[in-house]
């Protein structure tokens, strides 16, 4: 899921699913790479970090995000990783990481 955003990262974490990105990714028996990118204060929020930490226990892949200049013209952690970096992971899940 690239960008991923915080509101997506919720749905997924509560299970909600209302769109057709949330229905398929719960439907889906595949591994979930998930490449965030939001402002610094939502990405560091104790909830969006929860919902995070919540998917990787249930083995969703996180890839980022890196600390750059933001769409909101801030600079903080919460830019999306390098395409080269996202490719290199999504490889190594269809390798059988």
């Amino acid at each position: 899921i690239v960008p991923a955003t915080a509101n997506i990262i919720a749905k997924i974490a509560g299970g909600i699913c209302d769109d057709l990105l949330t229905c398929t990714v719960c439907a889906s028996l595949a591994k979930v790479l998930i490449a965030p990118a939001m402002n610094e204060n939502m990405y560091q929020n104790k909830i969006t970090q929860e919902n995070i930490a919540k998917l990787k226990k249930l083995g969703y892949i996180f890839v980022g995000p890196k600390k750059g200049k933001l769409a909101c013209g801030d600079v903080g952690i919460g830019c999306l990783a390098e395409v080269e970096t996202i490719v290199k992971e999504t490889k190594k899940i269809i390798n059988g990481r």
